[in-house]
C-alpha cells in the first residue's frame, strides 16, 4: 500500500473518532499492560506536557496525511482541509493571550485541542463554538518485545506498512463473510531525528459493533505496539474519551492532561 492509498482512508467528522467505535482509544489493550511503570509525571512540568502535545500533533498529521504542523504562537497548527475541519490547533496550555487571540481570529470550522479542562478554557473563548465530549491525553511506555498478534477463531490479522505508517485489519474468515472488516487501527512513527525520540501515535481505532468483546480491539493495540516495538519506538501517544480513559488506565496508560475539544462555528 503507498502513501496515498493510506491517505484515502476516511476520516471523521468530529476528529478523533473512527468507524465503529464510540471514540479513539476506546478498546482494551495497552503497550505495556498493566505492569507497566509508571511514565513521568507531567502536572506542574509545562515542557513534558509540551513535548507530549507535540508528539501528539505530528503523528496525527502524518496518520491523516496532511502538511506537517506548523507550530505558531502558543502550540501547533494542522492545515486538514476537510469539511467541517479545515485545520486544527494543538495548544499545551490554556494561555489566555493565546485562546483570547484564536477566539478573536479563527475561522469557522476550525478545531483548537487545548491541553487543559473545560472549566479553565471556556471564560476564555468568546463567540459561537461547539465543546465536543471530553478528550485525555495518555501515554504508555513500550515493552521490551513485541508481544503476541495471533487472532482468534474466525478473524485474520492483516497489515500494511508505509512510511513509518502501519494500517492493522483484523477480517472475518468463512465462506459466509470472507474478508469483512471487524477491527482496524493505525500507527504513525514521529520523531526519531535530531534528538528526539521515537514515537509511536495510534490513531483510527475501531471495533465494528457485531465483533465487539471479542478481545479485537486488544489485537490491534497489541499489532500497532508490535511494530512500534520492531522500530525502535519507546512510547506509544493516544487521544481517548471517557471509555477509553478508564480502560487504557487499567491496561496501563497514564492521564498526561485532559483535553478539551472546540470548533468554531459559522
Amino acid at each position: 500500500m503507498d502513501r496515498a492509498d493510506a491517505a484515502r482512508r476516511p476520516v471523521p467528522d468530529t476528529p478523533e473518532r473512527g468507524p465503529g467505535a464510540p471514540e479513539r482509544g476506546g478498546h482494551t489493550g495497552g503497550p505495556a499492560g498493566p505492569g507497566a511503570p509508571a511514565g513521568p509525571p507531567v502536572a506542574g512540568d509545562p515542557a513534558a506536557l509540551a513535548r507530549i502535545a507535540a508528539v501528539w500533533a505530528h503523528g496525527w498529521a502524518r496518520s491523516r496525511a496532511t502538511p506537517p504542523p506548523r507550530a505558531v504562537l502558543g502550540g501547533y497548527r494542522i492545515e486538514v482541509g476537510r469539511p467541517r475541519h479545515a485545520a486544527r490547533y494543538v495548544l499545551p496550555a490554556a494561555d489566555p493571550a493565546v485562546l483570547r487571540e484564536l477566539a478573536r481570529t479563527v475561522a469557522p470550522d476550525v478545531w483548537l485541542k487545548i491541553c487543559a479542562p473545560r472549566d479553565r478554557v471556556a471564560p476564555l473563548l468568546t463567540g459561537a463554538w461547539r465543546y465536543d465530549e471530553p478528550q485525555y491525553l495518555m501515554t504508555a511506555p513500550l515493552p521490551p518485545s513485541p508481544p503476541d498478534t495471533v487472532p482468534p477463531p474466525g478473524y485474520r490479522l492483516v497489515t500494511e506498512e508505509c512510511d513509518g505508517i502501519l494500517d492493522v485489519r483484523i477480517l472475518v474468515t468463512g465462506r459466509a463473510a470472507a474478508d469483512r472488516p471487524a477491527a482496524s487501527g493505525r500507527t504513525a512513527l514521529t520523531g526519531g531525528t535530531g534528538g528526539a525520540p521515537l514515537s509511536a501515535v495510534h490513531d483510527l481505532i475501531g471495533t465494528e459493533p457485531e465483533h465487539r468483546r471479542r478481545g479485537l480491539g486488544r489485537l490491534v493495540m497489541a499489532a500497532l505496539t508490535a511494530h512500534a516495538v520492531r522500530r525502535g519506538a519507546f512510547e506509544a501517544v493516544l487521544v481517548a474519551g471517557p471509555p477509553g480513559r478508564n480502560l487504557y488506565t487499567a491496561l496501563g496508560w497514564h492521564l498526561r492532561s485532559p483535553v478539551t475539544a472546540v470548533v468554531r462555528e459559522g
